[in-house]
């Protein structure tokens, strides 16, 4: 998809008449118009709403996948999923809205899984955007019943991540009981005989049981199941969710007043952070580091 917001944006920037400095100006620097007509980088939702006003057109203008200047439809769902996906990681909701909204507006055909997909980070960007808790839930009961899904033999990726999502925003309403619930029966689908799902998903699911579990102060099984999360870890030579990991067991170890072997745990997240640069974890781990003296 950032190839078709490349393409797009260096078309118009020539029929324009603009240079790269020209457009770039007042909004970033040339060396990003640069690099997001090469492809290599997806613009923030701030920087793409000031491009598109400066080159008069609706932000939807890059995002859409049915048009082009030729007039030919164009079949780049899997593309937009890949940069919803992005956005997402990088916690630009304001993009994702405008992007689903726009699939969501369509007459063209999706199927049931593209339509689940959508509907699902409407429901993630309500929940982020507008601070709609019980609205999010609800779009993702109506896409993904929960009670059905664990009864049935076959789970999807997809489910799962949409099961996650659900979990999640039960954890950060503080409804932790729900949100244990959640997880304990996706854990125990993802370890069923023949389920073939992937590595990612398995660790994403063992640390959100574990946050939950440590929310619920249930300490022991919340640092049982961070080092199974974190043997998938090292099994598969991932740091996916390693840092978080290691933190988490951290915490639980000051609470249980095992101040040394928590010193070890969080200083290995730590180095892990300042590789992410992830300045907010370190500086809660300095913290902890402190009462720990």
């Amino acid at each position: 998809m950032n190839l078709i917001i490349s393409k797009r944006l260096k078309e118009l920037r020539r029929i324009k008449g603009l240079s790269q400095k020209e457009l770039a100006k007042d909004i970033c620097t040339q060396a990003v118009i640069s690099n997001i007509e090469k492809g290599g980088v997806i613009p923030s939702s701030i920087t793409l709403f000031k491009i598109a006003k400066r080159l008069n057109v609706d932000i939807n203008y890059f995002f859409d996948n049915t048009v082009t200047h030729e007039g030919k439809n164009q079949n780049n769902l899997e593309e937009i999923k890949q940069l919803i996906r992005s956005l997402i990681r990088k916690k630009d909701y304001i993009s994702v809205k405008y992007i689903t909204e726009n699939e969501l507006s369509k007459n063209d055909v999706k199927t049931e899984e593209d339509l689940q997909f959508f509907h699902w980070h409407r429901a993630i960007c309500e929940y982020y955007i507008n601070s709609k808790p019980e609205e999010s839930l609800n779009i993702l009961y109506s896409i993904c019943d929960f009670d059905s899904i664990i009864e049935r033999d076959e789970i999807t990726n997809q489910e799962l991540g949409i099961l996650n999502s659900t979990a999640i925003i039960y954890f950060e309403i503080k409804d932790f009981e729900k949100s244990l619930k959640i997880y304990e029966a996706c854990i125990n689908k993802i370890h069923e005989p023949n389920k073939h799902i992937d590595n990612q998903t398995k660790i994403r699911f063992l640390y959100g049981m574990a946050r939950t579990q440590a929310a619920l102060n249930k300490i022991e099984e919340s640092i049982l199941n961070s080092r199974l999360a974190i043997q998938t870890c090292i099994e598969t030579e991932s740091l996916y969710l390693l840092g978080e990991l290691n933190f988490l067991i951290g915490k639980n170890l000051v609470c249980i007043d095992k101040k040394n072997e928590a010193y070890h745990y969080l200083q290995f997240s730590k180095s892990i952070f300042q590789l992410q640069n992830r300045y907010d974890y370190i500086n809660v781990i300095e913290k902890l580091e402190l009462k720990l003296q």
